[in-house]
């Protein structure tokens, strides 16, 4: 289970927030030069916290994830020291994309499980506060051997610090599968 968590808070990965008005809109376009901007940004920094989960890059997940970040899982579990269980493994080398590798058994010919695939991600930017919402899905292997898909929905929230982006929440749902 726990690493389940680290695996799906990489994946991607909140405080409470209630949605921007128009005022707080503005208020955003004016602190950061414009909205689109921002939201570029976050997308970037959002696109690149995964590409560092999938390489085990533990200097980038360090740099983009705020010391305080907090995850929620879908149980309602709050875990507020993921970042230094997620650097330590990241550390000794073992990187998500390892973790699926090993989940193949040998000589099998069930489909190789594969890193998370990304798709739907909206990005909202209010002020210095970025909010992700992505649907993301990898195929792995449950513990009865079988090959299984999980879809989940992740939402993220990105705060900017000292005229740097953070990421400081996340939490994540299990929604059904996408049809093919």
């Amino acid at each position: 289970m726990k690493r389940m968590i680290i695996i799906s808070a990489l994946a991607v990965g909140l405080s409470s927030l209630a949605p921007g008005q128009a005022s707080d809109r503005q208020a955003g376009r004016n602190e950061s030069g414009s909205n689109g901007q921002a939201e570029r940004e976050v997308r970037a920094l959002e696109d690149e916290l995964v590409e560092a989960g999938l390489r085990g890059d533990a200097a980038a997940t360090d740099r983009l994830i705020a010391d305080d970040y907090l995850f929620m899982t879908r149980d309602g579990v709050v875990h507020e020291n993921l970042k230094a269980a997620l650097l330590v493994r990241m550390k000794s080398g073992e990187s998500k994309t390892d973790v699926l590798a090993r989940l193949k058994p040998g000589g099998s010919h069930a489909p190789t499980p594969h890193p998370t695939n990304i798709a739907d991600a909206q990005v909202h930017v209010y002020g210095d506060t970025g909010v992700v919402v992505m649907r993301s899905a990898y195929v792995g292997r449950g513990r009865d051997g079988r090959v299984i898909e999980v879809a989940t929905r992740f939402m993220h929230v990105w705060v900017r610090r000292h005229g740097r982006w953070q990421l400081v929440a996340g939490s994540s749902t299990r929604i059904a599968p996408p049809k093919r």
